[in-house]
């Protein structure tokens, strides 16, 4: 609609990076509709993701990953892919296939390189990981074993004079729990506590294998170069602000800890696979994948049903109308309900409050008083916050409320000049069954 002309006060930027994921989903939308092209393309990502992964951990333990198959595919249906974080997902995947060709054989830098390229086109945080970590790893192999735990040292001082550098120069913020991604599985924990279970599961799994594998042989396993990767991405997690604004946009970066704890558990996952102990890394981890993608099973109903909700309320709104979704989910740092309205309202109506345009970090981008979206970061904000409040310009406007939190039902209504837009939380997926 952008394209072709319509007075919508948004406009088509060109940008560097961010921008494969929806070139790609652009191009299948064009051939086979919005419904398709979402299914194959979001398909096309788990894939590369998860044989990225798989090659990767390959290449580090020097066998076949078969082993370590179903923790990876866990791990490709995690955090970060319920988020919808698809540029970043897809920058990752394709950094692994990068590494997996540089680690043990130098002789791939053609291919690599070409993998790293579309991995900038995706996402420049998972290229720029990548990247430093392919760096870090030739070097490793070029320096004598005894003076690797010293280039590990020093790789984890610049990441520490990077995190104090952004500290000052840009607006940052740190959040308490970083430290539990560089200690616990975290990125298997994409919806309630339940899965709580599971991190803590896999964790001790990769203690029990590691330290198989690696006792008495401390000093040797600090000087394998995967260690080193895994010591300087947990100080990354550690010491790196989990957001932080970078020059030109108008939001955060988020999640910045959440997003490097997903590289961690390849390279620990890989750390792992050098044990011998393949009936018990099979078993054990073909156990807690079962349990995994059943609790998913069980909580996709909850969100389908969710989805169905928000989809029955956008009908209620005239065509081209605007809508706000005065409802948020838990957890809040996953908030699964956010994205609902918008997908709803595909060829019917407008998200008013999508936080996409406004931040100047996508393609899609809001001129001033656009019509059809919040042209404010600050708007956006407010609204996800519950204190905005309705202005002229805005009406008119629906809001999607909140009737029942069991069973879970939506209201639609239009709002009111001087109206606060609230936001109350509930709980879906519900924690438990």
């Amino acid at each position: 609609m952008v394209k072709q002309g319509q007075p919508l006060g948004l406009v088509v930027s060109h940008q560097w990076s961010n921008i494969l994921f929806d070139w790609w989903l652009e191009g299948l939308w064009r051939l086979a509709g919005p419904i398709m092209a979402e299914k194959i393309a979001v398909a096309a990502c788990v894939l590369i993701f998860f044989w990225g992964a798989f090659s990767l951990v390959g290449a580090i333990s020097g066998r076949p990953a078969w082993p370590s198959a179903p923790l990876l595919a866990m791990l490709s249906y995690g955090w970060i892919y319920h988020m919808g974080f698809f540029n970043y997902y897809l920058s990752c995947g394709l950094g692994f296939w990068a590494l997996s060709w540089v680690w043990n054989r130098p002789g791939r830098a053609t291919p690599a390189a070409a993998a790293w390229v579309l991995s900038v086109l995706a996402h420049a945080l998972g290229a720029a990981v990548t990247a430093g970590i392919a760096v870090f790893v030739i070097l490793a192999r070029k320096a004598a074993p005894a003076a690797r735990i010293g280039l590990t040292a020093g790789a984890c001082a610049l990441v520490a004079a990077l995190a104090f550098g952004l500290g000052a120069g840009l607006p940052s913020h740190w959040e308490l729990q970083q430290t539990l991604h560089a200690i616990l599985a975290t990125p298997f924990r994409p919806f309630g506590a339940k899965y709580s279970f599971l991190v803590v599961c896999i964790t001790f799994l990769w203690a029990v294998l590691i330290a198989d594998h690696w006792e008495g042989r401390w000093e040797e396993l600090m000087r394998e170069p995967a260690a080193g990767v895994a010591v300087i991405v947990a100080c990354g997690i550690v010491l790196l602000p989990a957001a932080v604004v970078p020059p030109g946009l108008n939001r955060p970066l988020t999640a910045i800890d959440f997003r490097l704890a997903f590289i961690l558990a390849v390279a620990v996952q890989a750390l792992a696979a050098h044990s011998r102990q393949t009936i018990l890394m099979v078993g054990s981890q073909t156990l807690l994948a079962v349990a995994y993608f059943g609790f998913l099973a069980v909580d996709y109903r909850h969100l389908a049903a969710a989805q169905e909700q928000f989809n029955k309320a956008v009908y209620q709104v005239p065509e081209g109308g605007r809508v706000v979704a005065a409802v948020t989910g838990l957890p809040k740092w996953m908030s699964p309900l956010n994205h609902m309205v918008s997908k709803a309202c595909i060829g019917h109506c407008f998200s008013y409050a999508s936080y996409v345009p406004s931040s100047a970090g996508f393609r899609i981008r809001a001129l001033p008083g656009s019509p059809v979206v919040m042209d404010s970061s600050t708007d956006v904000d407010a609204l996800q916050e519950g204190r905005f409040l309705v202005r002229r310009r805005d009406v008119p406007l629906y809001g999607i409320f909140l009737a029942s939190r069991s069973p879970f039902r939506l209201e639609v209504r239009p709002l009111k000049v001087g109206e606060t837009v609230p936001r109350p939380s509930v709980e879906i997926p519900p924690d438990w069954f």
